[in-house]
């Protein structure tokens, strides 16, 4: 995962919240699907591997959206997720999605 991938710092380590907010915005599911998505995640396997990562988090570490550029996506090189980061470096990451 490249440091210049990164989207947006998040105020949240929720994986639920934060999972279904991705794939609405990338327009994977719709708003009348949210309840069943939000459903889904929480029952998951998921949850327990986000739990290590987030766990590993330092005070005064970062939690930031990461996805790579347009261009990988479209020869299916793509991927997206979650990266913490310490003193504006990445130390750990956790993709969400693939192309």
């Amino acid at each position: 995962m490249k440091r210049e991938w990164l989207q947006k710092k998040l105020e949240t380590t929720d994986y639920v919240t934060l999972a279904s907010e991705e794939l609405l915005s990338c327009g994977l599911v719709d708003k009348t699907a949210e309840r069943e998505l939000l459903e889904g995640l929480a029952k998951g396997p998921t949850p327990g591997r986000w739990k290590e990562f987030i766990r590993t988090m330092e005070p005064g570490e970062e939690l930031w959206y990461y996805k790579s550029p347009k261009e990988t996506w479209d020869i299916l090189s793509g991927c997206a997720g979650y990266a913490i980061v310490r003193k504006g470096e990445v130390i750990s990451s956790f993709t969400s999605m693939r192309s």
